[in-house]
């Protein structure tokens, strides 16, 4: 975890560098490079990514210092937005206080609640005393875990969400799973991987980027997804796409944070990702 002082370092950077020059029309911090007079936008990715798209591509002069220097100032929106929540009205404090919990107002919210049901499933079936994981762990097919866990978020829903199962996009693609807010138009999608059903290390990787973040987080009114992988014990390890192994489920799962920490630098419209992984082998093993 950076200390204080760090975090405290990149805040000032991006103060420093940004000052009041302001953003543009889409929200990318302005600031000078290379001693020009005119500012040039830093864009989110490197010269060889890509270059930001419209009229204002031309005007892209990625550079070291420029490049850190909007890190520092996401790093500081980003902990800014984590930060700041909504107001809660009188009925979601009447709410909480009787049940503990309280209707999403939000996307934010929804993720937050969605977030919590998937960990709450997660603890029943790796350490609970009438935990089903010896029984879940014989399914071969994604569609039975699916169902399984779907079922179980729908039946806790309280009429706080809906859970439709796999709704088809306007592309014929199909998320596993859809948190629809009550009141409020900002699906969470989930996209569950059985990891022992015939997925290679790459094809994770690769779906992260492209399936949860590339396909299921292209509509505006979504910003944060859920990727939920269930490991059976089918599997003992996994390539990792820059080489070598990944010898436990632990392991898969925590490279694929570090993927999601790489990419998000280089994509705006993502918010966040949860990486979820339930091991049932820590059940069905006991």
């Amino acid at each position: 975890m950076p200390s204080a002082a760090s975090v405290g370092g990149l805040f000032g950077a991006a103060g420093e560098a940004f000052g009041d020059r302001g953003v543009n029309r889409r929200g990318v911090p302005a600031a000078y490079t290379g001693g020009a007079e005119r500012p040039a936008l830093i864009h989110r990715r490197d010269a060889g990514q890509g270059s930001l798209p419209g009229p204002d591509g031309h005007l892209c002069r990625p550079s070291g210092r420029g490049i850190a220097a909007l890190a520092a100032y996401r790093t500081k929106n980003k902990a800014a937005q984590d930060a700041d929540f909504s107001p809660w009205t009188a009925e979601q404090v009447r709410e909480f206080a009787a049940e503990l919990e309280r209707t999403p107002a939000n996307h934010h919210e929804l993720w937050d609640l969605a977030v919590d049901r998937l960990i709450n499933r997660k603890n029943d079936l790796e350490g609970g005393d009438t935990s089903l994981a010896p029984i879940l762990a014989l399914a071969t097919k994604e569609t039975a875990v699916r169902n399984f866990i779907g079922g179980w978020c729908r039946d806790r829903a309280a009429g706080r969400y809906t859970i439709p199962q796999e709704e088809e996009l306007a592309d014929a693609k199909r998320p596993d799973l859809r948190f629809q807010g009550a009141g409020f138009d900002a699906p969470v999608p989930i996209e569950l991987k059985l990891t022992d059903a015939g997925w290679t290390g790459p094809n994770l990787f690769e779906r992260l980027e492209n399936q949860l973040c590339g396909d299921y987080l292209r509509d505006v009114r979504s910003s944060r997804g859920i990727f939920l992988l269930v490991h059976n014990g089918g599997k003992s390890w996994w390539e990792h796409p820059a080489g070598g192994r990944l010898e436990s489920f632990d392991a898969l799962l925590q490279a694929l944070r570090q993927h999601w920490g790489v990419l998000s630098s280089r994509m705006a419209n993502v918010e966040d990702i949860a990486i979820i992984g339930i091991d049932l082998t820590k059940r069905a093993s006991a």
